[in-house]
């Protein structure tokens, strides 16, 4: 199981990835509410770098790649996917079934991606070093 320190290193390297992109952004929020704790590391669409340098690569976000998560989890990469690539998404098809927990989420990163950051969010700031 993932440590808190190691999870919290994830989450802090995706959203400095992510910084000042709103929909990347959007996006890393995404998945880390669909995905605490251990499940985090599991997505073989994450890589690391050097230290804390953790991004996102969207290629392995296939349909092949999410055959084990269940169907909530299967929608929200869905949707995430389509934050990070442009795509589009079959809303119609990911939004129901959703629980309120994730479909919260998914309303949080449609208006982040529209511009509106919500304050929770606990984005480093330029200042803080790399």
């Amino acid at each position: 199981m993932t440590d808190q320190t190691t999870l919290a290193a994830i989450q802090r390297g995706l959203r400095r990835w992510a910084r000042g992109v709103y929909p990347m952004e959007a996006a890393v929020e995404l998945l880390i509410t669909a995905f605490p704790g251990a499940a985090m590391e599991c997505g073989p669409w994450l890589r690391h770098g050097d230290e804390d340098g953790y991004w996102i690569d969207v290629d392995e976000m296939t349909d092949d790649a999410v055959g084990t998560y269940s169907g909530g989890q299967t929608r929200i990469i869905a949707i995430a996917r389509s934050l990070l690539n442009g795509e589009p998404v079959n809303l119609y098809a990911a939004i129901p079934g959703l629980d309120d927990l994730r479909l919260a989420a998914v309303q949080t990163a449609i208006s982040h991606a529209w511009g509106h950051r919500p304050e929770s969010y606990n984005y480093p700031t330029k200042e803080e070093p790399k």
